[in-house]
């Protein structure tokens, strides 16, 4: 038994760490104006759209700067961002 869920874990690891690289831009639904995907490990660009459009920072990036702010620094101390 404790094999067969060890073959099932490799097996279902294997397939979610698959590279998108078979997915072809027309089979995306982006509706964002700019997007990019990139492989962390080898900084291969697997998708783009619009990568060099300037765009304003996401409210995403704000809220992560603020619980970075807060996780890291004392709460006694004023911080300028």
């Amino acid at each position: 038994m404790k094999r067969l869920l060890s073959v099932f874990l490799i097996f279902v690891c294997m397939t979610v760490m698959l590279p998108l690289d078979f997915v072809s831009a027309s089979e995306l639904d982006i509706t964002a104006s700019a997007a990019i995907v990139v492989n962390a490990k080898t900084g291969h660009i697997i998708y783009s759209k619009n990568p060099t459009k300037r765009l304003p920072m996401a409210s995403t990036t704000k809220i992560m700067t603020a619980i970075l702010l807060l996780e890291n620094a004392n709460l006694g101390s004023e911080i300028t961002t």
